[in-house]
Parts: C-alpha cells; structure tokens; sequence
C-alpha cells in the first residue's frame, strides 16, 4: 500500500507541472544591415541654371552686327575685340538663333537705301560661306532646330524700317526671296505709309499703304514687327493682320516710361494676337531714369558730335561709330542698371501678357550701353541664373529663351507656301 501511495503521489506532482516548455528557438543567423539609398544631391542653382540654357533653343530677336560687318569691315566669323555677337561669342552663350537686323540710318541713307540693304546682304552671304558651316543660312523653325542639334547657329534676316522699301509690297516680296524673314514696319520717325513713335503723329497709325503691307507680309509668311510703332500703329497693325506679330525688342512701359516700350495694354493685346515680345537690353529702355541721364548726356556732347560729323562728312557711318564711342566712354560716369532690371521686365511682361508671349531681343551691337553682367551674347548665361534665382520653372525659362519665339516662326513662317530651307546657298537676286 505504502508503495502505491508513492506512486500515486508522484504522478500527481508531475501531472502538476504542466505541459514541458517549448524548446527555445534558435538564434537567428546575423542579417548584414540594407544601405541606406542615398538622395541625388540637391542640384545647385548654378548647375541648373546652366543645364536649362544648355537644354533650351536660344533666340535672340534682334541684333545689328551687320552694320558693324559693313561699316567697320568687322569678320563676324571669328571673336572680336570689341562688340557684342560674334560666332565665337554665341556660342559661348549657348546662342541657337540669331536675328540679323538689316538696317538703314534714315540721315545717313535716305535716297541711297537700296545700296545700303544690298551691301548688308551681301555681307551677311558672304559670312555663311566664309564660317564654314559655324552659321547657317535660315529661314525657318525647322532650320533654327536643326542647326541646333548640329551645333550650328541658325542666321535670320530681318528689314529694320520698311521706309527702306518705302512700304512696296513688291520690293518686300524681293527680299523675301533673298532671305528676309520679319519687317519691322517703322524705325523711330514716321515714313509714308507708318507712323513711328518717336515722332509727333503723321498718320494716327497705318495709312492704306501702310495696311496692305501688313497683308503682304501675311501672304508670303513673313513676320511683321511692331517695334519701334508708335502706339497707333501698334494697334492698326494687330487690327490688319492676320497672323501673329511681334515686337522684336520691346520693353514694358510700366518698368521704364519710354516711347519704345509697350505698356501693359499693349502686352495684352500682343498676347490675344498669339505674339510675342523681344525684351530689350539697351539701358535707356531698361530705366527710365537712365533714359534722362543719357538724353542730357548727348545734349551735351552736341558740339564734339559736330566736330566729327564734320570731320567724316564723306563717311556716315565712320561718322557714327565715332559718336557712340564718345558717349559710350563718357556714359560710363553714369549709373549702372544692373541685370535684374532686365529681369524685372520680363517678370512683368510674363505677369501681364504670360509666359507663352515673352522672348529676347538683345538689340545687340545697336547700342553702347546694356546691363551689368552682359558685356556680349556670351555672358547670356547670366540671364538664365537670374531667371532661375527669380523662381521661374525649367519649362517657363526656355519658352523665354526661345521657345516662344520658335512657335509664332512655325505658326507665321513654316506654314507659308513654299516655305523652306534656304541653307543651300544665298538666293539670286
């Protein structure tokens, strides 16, 4: 009995203890730690700044190294001295397109400007050839793009001033044939058929000459420019069109006052026509009260300029270099307008008129007095980063260089009948 109890008993404390323990699981094996991805860095204003210009089409509107070509027999092939656009220099500033103004002083030419236009043609042929394939003959977007994937810069021809042409559709369909792509249909006097606006009004805008210019230019897909009109025939030219206009260097009234610039009324009618404007680099435009300066300035070099229109009577535009190399040096004692003055003009014709209305027109080698910043088409770069610091978006910045002004060429100058390369050589007159 006693052994059964035992027994009994010691069943009974190990039914007690319940059920044994799990076995412990084993360790598991060490992992070796997941590196951590790493962000790209953040790219600098600098990097990105100079990626959307290297990315963009850039067209500038207006230039006038031409004149520099025929007058001071400048070689526009290789860098120069002194100057604003050269081959080599638009390169450096990522320059696709360039517009070469063709262009007649109206004191210095009257009566002689078919020699004038001639000569500058000529020499613009004569620049496509010697650059060896550097510039490209164009006359449409197509040729500006494929210069551009070839790294070559596209060359346009303009006519500064219909007067030269004394508004005859006739002689404007010749230059269209010699290459000529845009008219700006006055410069700062009125001519027979325009008025221009730095002159007291003559026509109150187009006459009927001045109208069926316009339509002329719409048949053969030439683009009309309304720089330099005046006011009245801002809107006379916006009423007869029937395609998109520009003005090819153009600034905002609200920024600086002055009659070359386009007020806000005129930005937005610009925009509903499907246009675009050409902000300007010259300092007179940029500020108004550099305007002033500079116009008291020359009041009073009048008597120098006298001396050398006198000196080179026989030499018009020896004549002229002379006098913008004396008011270039003494206007160095004036204010600087810095960069950012040329920024707030775009900023504000982008505010009024939109993005898809806004482009470059330097006025390049026109003027002796620009922005800190940019001493040539190769300091170009420079806009960029401003644009970039100002917070305009990557897209935003290359309409503004040159996307805007590409799809009014496409729209006015691509859809012409027989519109097309002209890259084979210069057109018989």
């Amino acid at each position: 009995m006693v052994g059964f109890a035992l027994t009994v008993f010691a069943a009974a404390i190990a039914c007690s203890k319940g059920p044994p323990e799990p076995a412990a699981p084993p360790s598991p094996k060490p992992v070796a730690a997941t590196p951590a991805v790493e962000e790209p860095a953040a790219e600098s204003p600098d990097v990105r700044a100079r990626r959307v210009h290297d990315d963009a089409l850039v067209l500038d509107a207006h230039c006038d190294a031409l004149m520099r070509a025929v007058d001071d027999g400048v070689d526009l092939t290789v860098r120069n001295a002194e100057g604003h656009v050269d081959l080599a220099r638009l390169r450096e500033g990522g320059v696709d397109a360039q517009m070469f103004a063709l262009w007649a002083d109206p004191d210095d030419w009257q009566g002689k400007y078919a020699r004038r236009i001639d000569a500058m043609i000529d020499t613009y042929d004569a620049m496509i050839v010697k650059s060896a394939g550097g510039f490209v003959r164009a006359t449409t977007a197509a040729d500006a793009e494929r210069a551009a994937r070839e790294g070559r810069v596209a060359a346009f021809l303009g006519l500064e001033g219909a007067y030269a042409i004394d508004g005859d559709p006739a002689k404007l369909k010749e230059l269209y044939d010699r290459g000529v792509r845009y008219v700006t249909l006055t410069w700062w006097h009125n001519t027979s058929f325009a008025d221009g606006s730095g002159d007291k009004p003559r026509w109150h805008g187009l006459n009927a000459r001045g109208r069926e210019l316009v339509r002329a230019a719409n048949r053969l897909g030439m683009l009309v420019d309304v720089s330099h009109a005046s006011d009245e025939t801002f809107y006379d030219a916006l009423e007869t069109t029937s395609a998109p206009v520009i003005a090819s260097h153009s600034n905002a009234r609200a920024i600086a006052d002055h009659h070359r610039n386009l007020s806000d009324d005129m930005l937005r009618a610009l925009a509903k026509n499907g246009g675009v404007v050409g902000v300007n680099f010259v300092a007179g435009f940029l500020d108004a009260a550099w305007s002033k300066r500079a116009d008291a300035l020359r009041e009073a070099l009048k008597p120098q300029y006298a001396i050398i229109d006198k000196r080179f009577a026989k030499d018009p535009g020896r004549a002229r270099k002379e006098r913008w190399a004396l008011f270039g040096e003494e206007s160095k004692k004036l204010p600087f307008v810095p960069l950012e003055k040329l920024v707030d003009h775009i900023e504000h014709a982008v505010r009024v008129a939109g993005v898809d209305h806004v482009g470059l027109g330097s006025d390049f080698d026109g003027f002796g007095v620009g922005p800190t910043g940019i001493s040539s088409a190769a300091d170009l770069p420079r806009l960029t980063e401003v644009l970039v610091a100002r917070g305009f978006k990557d897209d935003d910045i290359a309409k503004i260089l040159g996307g805007n002004f590409l799809r009014v060429f496409r729209e006015v100058i691509d859809r012409a009948p027989g519109a097309g390369t002209q890259d084979a050589g210069p057109v018989a007159r």
